[in-house]
């Protein structure tokens, strides 16, 4: 196998790929991107002080998206369901005849082809032509592999001659590292088709973009697409005092937050209070810190999303290249309507739902915990001032039952839900070490 060296893609914090709060709205700052051998975000050079190949926000996919695609259906569309976890949209994709992977639908991942996280389940996918692949400048990424030729099915669609790159998951191994997916699929979709993505009935309908016709009645806001191919929005962003600021916002359905803003990179974009200092998560080069507040207002054209929970975050830190826009719209905003991107037409179409005007939570516990392999929580941080930490616990406990249920046999969104009821008294069961604890938390509304 021949080892070449190569430059990942690199998320801004990698959601859904670190620790989680019980309240995913704020447990990250950015998409789950980890790409491939073509490159931006990280630079470096190889041992021979060769340059690296490059590494900027300006390398993205040219011409059309690579191999062939076969609809099963005659009218020009296909419909998939999907389901949603922690924010996450899961599509069911077989590789090379495998069982189905959950791949993350993903705006922020602008290469064609699919990513696979290592593990496990990889040799089912039966990829050939491997090639290994070396990370250079982007932390510690580990090894990865880009398989060619491969074949992607999709309900009602192939995808043919597809590249695909297997690498770890980033961020902290003990804190989740994308747990509950098994990938990450983008372009390869958004590129040739126009992609509606119902909550409603979860179910993405994809069709050719010569046979699409809207007739709905939702708003539809212009598009620009970045050098890198990743979808941009113009929106106001009200942080305090009612005043607008007009921010060109990256839209990002792998990113689990509502909304992230990257301070430096407007004058207008100020911290309000109160706000805490937070964990968002991992890249491949560590642990990524930010500030998160509650913002005013998000303007989206005649739409409007108030009291939208907001990480702030410094471009500053190591692993954060600024890659185009002031921030980043994630799913927990963006999940509160029925989305339409349509990149033949530079548009975004947003239908509201019943969802649209819930209430935008962060973390009642500030217990902040991720899923370990036996499939309780481990928490990996406590927020101060915080019931968790009233409660009395701490980094490194596990809990193994909530209310006297057992946490393997809840879903995470049970878990969230029982976490975040204000005012209710919750029973833990807590591991520690070689003791069994029983505590009693009060969740309460912290931001």
């Amino acid at each position: 196998m021949r080892v070449i060296i190569a430059v990942l893609v690199l998320g801004v914090v990698l959601a859904g790929c670190t620790g989680e709060t019980d309240a995913t709205e704020t447990a990250s700052a950015g998409a789950c991107q980890a790409g491939t051998a073509q490159a931006r975000g990280c630079g470096g050079k190889t041992p021979a002080e060769e340059p690296a190949p490059a590494a900027t926000c300006t390398s993205g996919p040219q011409g059309p998206p690579a191999g062939e695609y076969a609809l099963t259906s005659n009218d020009g569309t296909a419909a998939i369901p999907f389901q949603v976890s922690r924010h996450h949209i899961l599509v069911p994709v077989r590789v090379n005849g495998s069982e189905p992977f959950d791949l993350i639908l993903d705006t922020g991942m602008p290469f064609h082809g699919a990513i696979l996280f290592t593990g496990p389940r990889v040799k089912e996918a039966g990829l050939k032509n491997t090639e290994g692949v070396r990370a250079v400048g982007c932390g510690d990424a580990g090894p990865v592999e880009i398989g060619t030729g491969v074949t992607l099915e999709f309900p009602g669609l192939t995808l043919s001659g597809q590249h695909v790159t297997v690498m770890p998951p980033p961020g902290d191994p003990e804190t989740g590292r994308c747990r509950g997916a098994d990938g990450i699929i983008g372009n390869s979709l958004f590129a040739r088709f126009v992609v509606a993505i119902d909550y409603d009935t979860e179910i993405i309908t994809l069709t050719e973009p010569d046979a699409y016709d809207y007739r709905g009645r939702g708003e539809s806001l212009p598009l620009a697409m970045s050098p890198m191919s990743i979808p941009t929005v113009a929106a106001g962003i009200e942080i305090a005092n009612g005043q607008v600021i007009p921010l060109e916002i990256v839209i990002d359905t792998g990113a689990m937050h509502a909304l992230s803003l990257e301070i430096e990179s407007h004058d207008g974009i100020t911290i309000p209070g109160p706000s805490r200092e937070f964990e968002l998560g991992h890249t491949y080069f560590g642990a990524v810190t930010g500030h998160v507040a509650r913002i005013e207002a998000i303007h989206l054209g005649d739409l409007t999303l108030r009291d939208v929970v907001t990480t702030f975050v410094s471009q500053a830190q190591p692993g954060l290249p600024p890659c185009g826009g002031n921030g980043n719209l994630g799913a927990a905003a963006l999940g509160r309507f029925n989305v339409t991107f349509d990149y033949s037409r530079d548009r975004m179409i947003l239908e509201p739902t019943e969802r649209t005007d819930d209430p935008f939570e962060f973390t009642m516990t500030g217990a902040n915990y991720a899923r370990n392999d036996q499939g309780n929580l481990r928490v990996f941080s406590i927020v101060p001032d915080s019931p968790a930490l009233e409660a009395g616990l701490e980094p490194g406990d596990i809990l193994t039952a909530i209310d006297g249920r057992h946490v393997t046999g809840l879903e995470d969104d049970e878990i969230k839900e029982l976490l975040q009821r204000e005012g209710a008294d919750v029973a833990l069961r807590v591991s520690r070490g070689r003791e069994s604890l029983n505590v009693s938390l009060r969740p309460r509304r912290i931001l």
